[in-house]
């Protein structure tokens, strides 16, 4: 099989979450080629291998260094450098290359594309790096790489603040609302069937800070037992399915899309997402879809026998 072709089988392997042991083995009869593909095929293939948890298997080492001696020689178009996923970079990257690839980063964004934003790669990049590589590549970026990384954050920032004011534009529609229903009901009171009518008013739902059923089904259960749980909080890059203050303990769900197909392994991104929230000094609790599904197919059997 072809580079390119295999290449194209990792990325639909990868988007349906579905590992298999034959790919150790192409992985083993394509090694040689991969300094001679496209770059374009080389930064997809690198990606398809690190979402599928390849990157650490001896025989993806040859991918991982033909990707990294590109991003080290800066021969990578814009456009190929900014499809390399945040977990690519983790997983793939030794320390020299992290530090060329944040290098090319500032440079993207202040010489070609001022106007592009892609902060959210780069903001687990940089939690990555500063949580587990704070001596060998944090400090030895400069001055002005690190500002462009704390400008994304504030970047993200203003995007919080820009939910805030919706919020509370929200809430004063609610509060005029009221105040017209109250005016509604004293002209309904003097005028009887005579009174206008009041205005309909399309209202949207409401967006819950839930990242699935399961999550909100987790959070009830756990609020009905007495628990104060915050949910969306945001850490970081990251927003925290629930945080309990008091013990500052997050609590993850792990639904069925967080494994790999018909396996109770998770997908190399909930892997990392949940080291790194370990590494911010949180305490992890997580609760699987799986041992749940189980659990509830055991009192299930009893309750029926």
């Amino acid at each position: 099989m072809k580079p390119e072709n295999f290449c194209h089988l990792m990325q639909a392997l990868s988007r349906l979450q579905y590992r298999d042991e034959k790919l150790i083995a192409m992985l083993q009869k394509t090694a040689l080629t991969w300094p001679t593909v496209p770059h374009k095929i080389l930064v997809k293939a690198a990606n398809s291998a690190a979402k599928l948890d390849l990157a650490t298997q001896l025989w993806c080492k040859p991918l991982a260094i033909a990707l990294c001696q590109a991003v080290c020689e800066n021969t990578l178009i814009v456009k190929e450098f900014m499809n390399i996923k945040w977990i690519t970079a983790v997983e793939m990257f030794d320390d020299a290359t992290m530090i060329n690839y944040l290098y090319r980063a500032e440079a993207v964004k202040r010489e070609q594309l001022s106007d592009l934003r892609y902060s959210r790669h780069l903001q687990v990049v940089e939690l990555y790096v500063r949580l587990c590589k704070e001596e060998a590549v944090w400090q030895q970026l400069n001055d002005n790489v690190k500002e462009f990384l704390r400008d994304l954050r504030k970047d993200d920032e203003s995007v919080e603040e820009e939910r805030e004011r919706l919020k509370e534009e929200k809430r004063l529609a609610r509060e005029k609302r009221r105040k017209e229903v109250n005016k509604y009901r004293k002209r309904l009171k003097k005028y009887g069937e005579e009174a206008r009518p009041l205005a309909v008013k399309k209202t949207k739902t409401e967006r819950l800070p839930m990242s699935c059923p399961f999550h909100r089904e987790v959070s009830e259960l756990l609020s009905a037992a007495g628990l104060q749980l915050m949910n969306g909080l945001k850490a970081g890059p990251f927003n925290l399915d629930m945080f309990h203050g008091p013990t500052n303990t997050v609590i993850e769900v792990c639904p069925e899309w967080q494994f790999y197909a018909n396996t109770t392994h998770l997908t190399s991104r909930s892997r990392v997402r949940h080291m790194l929230i370990r590494k911010m000094g949180f305490n992890l609790a997580l609760v699987s879809a799986w041992t749940h599904s189980r659990r509830c197919d055991r009192r299930i059997g009893r309750s029926c026998g």
